[in-house]
């Protein structure tokens, strides 16, 4: 027997996921088994995986049973009316339990077979755009200028940019994360679910400590917060680049795209693609290599005025010579 919510107690058990993440699997798993229980006709806790099915004779004995198959999969994601972000994190998850069925009790995984294809209605990606050193520099000019609260997003702000850290990871620091004698801080909730430290600027430590005495926060509170003091989310971030970013004519531009923008500054500044993939907390070095953006796609249709100017007089010369 494979009693579904058992089964799923042992998985989230021997799992290693960053507590987001392990948050939103549980929810998954609490809607698909919502999906069997209403399917079924049956409590959540009396699923029984290899008894999906029920064959019966003619006089309506029961024969035999037979499991889960892709048909229900197929059934239940098409009864989802979620984003492709989120039904793929859906197939992620469930793909990830059937694999530890089948690696453990010899379950036969029903999403080999399903018929099911997220490509169908997978959005088209926009490329993230790196920034030149001079546009992050308008940037920061126009955040100086505009900002209500000007440390703490000066500091957002060049944490975001000098050390490539997803917005999460940013937004989410505390300040006992923060080691200030050794400039840097302590990421425990990552994508990728392991710890790692980074490393920050010169004199940053000191900078977020006095900060944190000024405006009073504790160890467990977070560093990046809003007026009411809840912790700053991913759309206000958003919102604060939007502004600055139209107001210093960079155009619209990704927050994912300073992870591609601090690794290009990187690439270009002599480092080594290892040590970029290890800032920016990469499993693959495939990866890394697509936030590397070239010089002639960065900086496409800017229009420098001494350089039209020797232009014109060298096609000028041309010209005359010919």
């Amino acid at each position: 027997m494979r009693m579904l919510i058992s089964d799923a107690a042992n998985f989230f058990k021997q799992a290693r996921y960053s507590s987001g993440t392990d948050q939103a699997y549980r929810k998954k798993f609490l809607h698909f088994a919502e999906f069997l229980a209403y399917k079924l006709a049956l409590p959540k806790e009396k699923i029984d995986l290899e008894r999906i099915y029920v064959l019966k004779d003619k006089n309506g004995e029961i024969v035999t049973y037979k499991p889960l198959d892709h048909r229900i999969i197929d059934e239940y994601f098409h009864t989802l009316s979620s984003t492709y972000s989120m039904l793929k994190q859906t197939r992620k998850f469930l793909s990830s339990f059937f694999r530890y069925l089948e690696r453990n009790y010899h379950f036969k995984n029903p999403l080999l077979n399903m018929t099911f294809n997220l490509d169908d209605i997978k959005p088209t990606i926009r490329q993230s755009k790196a920034l030149t050193r001079h546009e992050i520099l308008k940037i920061h000019h126009v955040l100086v200028q505009q900002s209500e609260n000007l440390v703490r997003d000066l500091l957002l702000f060049c944490l975001l940019f000098s050390t490539g850290c997803r917005r999460s990871e940013i937004l989410s620091l505390q300040v006992w994360q923060i080691d200030y004698d050794n400039n840097s801080f302590k990421l425990v909730n990552t994508k990728n679910g392991r710890q790692r430290f980074v490393a920050m600027m010169e004199n940053m430590g000191t900078l977020i400590k006095r900060y944190c005495i000024l405006e009073r926060i504790n160890d467990k509170d977070y560093i990046f917060r809003q007026a009411n003091e809840k912790p700053m989310t991913p759309y206000h971030l958003k919102k604060l680049l939007d502004s600055c970013c139209e107001k210093a004519g960079v155009g619209k531009f990704r927050i994912h795209g300073i992870r591609h923008s601090f690794a290009t500054v990187l690439y270009e500044s002599g480092v080594q693609l290892p040590l970029i993939q290890q800032l920016l907390g990469h499993q693959d070095m495939s990866i890394t290599k697509q936030y590397i953006h070239p010089n002639y796609t960065r900086n496409y249709g800017i229009h420098i005025k001494e350089n039209e100017e020797l232009f014109s007089r060298i096609k000028r010369i041309y010209l005359e010579k010919n």
